[in-house]
């Protein structure tokens, strides 16, 4: 028998160690429902089957961050963000967000404010051949099956599963939906140090903060005379380049938790070490 009350109460906890046991049971429970063709039970023991992993993969990449391990806690920050966003797709958080997984993905995009990377590449490809997870149809432009990319069926989300493709170039992003692909130059260390000043505080995942951003001017420019050369190193008058610019502001990121902290005093630091 399906105990969907105890299922529930257990994903509704600040979940810090995880009994595979518990998802062996939705995973079981979601079959069951796949062969009695239930669908909006197939589908909602798909939604707790993802709260399960989305918990889970936000702790381990909590513990990734205390062991310095940025990169690979960033790749798992960004899937367990993904996961989120294949959830709203389907069912309404806004209304009823019972699990607290709004609160972990505005948790993983402050901390992502954290990070020192800037730049990712993005794919610019065109797709030749793809095909639907849902039904096998191939798809193209006049022959294309009903099924939505990521909506679900019957337990299972739809995707196009791409056979062949020709890739024409990368362009370099900001802001990209896959962050996976952050620039790594040889011959440079990013530079983690609002990560480390976070973590004197941050003892619990589930210890939520907030990241106010408000725009500074850099050091460089606080004594320049509007006729002096610009710090930039354009060789122009500072009146003429930068000034009044956002080139001479930076983000300044103030982190604020609900709760008395030990005090940190501002600092200021480089992309780079």
């Amino acid at each position: 028998m399906i105990d969907l009350e105890s299922i529930e109460s257990y994903l509704q906890q600040n979940l810090i160690s995880f009994d595979s046991n518990v998802l062996k049971d939705i995973v079981d429970a979601k079959k069951i429902y796949i062969k009695n063709e239930d669908e909006t039970n197939a589908n909602y023991f798909w939604y707790l089957e993802k709260v399960y992993i989305i918990k889970e993969l936000y702790v381990h990449a909590y513990h990734e961050l205390v062991e310095a391990k940025y990169e690979s806690a960033w790749n798992h920050l960004d899937q367990t963000d993904i996961l989120i966003g294949d959830v709203c797709e389907n069912f309404d958080l806004y209304v009823s967000d019972l699990f607290g997984l709004l609160k972990i993905r505005n948790q993983i995009h402050d901390l992502q404010k954290l990070f020192p990377y800037v730049f990712f590449l993005s794919r610019e490809s065109v797709i030749i051949k793809e095909r639907c997870s849902i039904c096998g149809k191939e798809n193209g432009l006049r022959n294309h099956c009903n099924h939505i990319p990521g909506k679900l069926y019957m337990g299972k989300m739809c995707a196009m599963i791409v056979e062949k493709m020709d890739l024409k170039a990368f362009a370099l992003v900001r802001d990209p939906f896959d962050k996976y692909t952050m620039l790594k130059p040889e011959d440079k260390e990013y530079n983690y140090f609002m990560l480390e000043h976070l973590l004197i505080n941050w003892k619990d995942p589930y210890d939520f903060f907030n990241v106010a951003t408000h725009k500074e001017k850099k050091t460089e420019f606080h004594s320049i005379g509007r006729n002096e050369l610009c710090p930039c190193g354009s060789d122009k008058k500072y009146k003429k380049c930068c000034l009044g610019t956002n080139n001479e502001l930076y983000d300044h990121h103030e982190i604020i938790f609900s709760h008395p902290i030990k005090p940190i005093k501002k600092i200021t630091g480089n992309t780079w070490k």
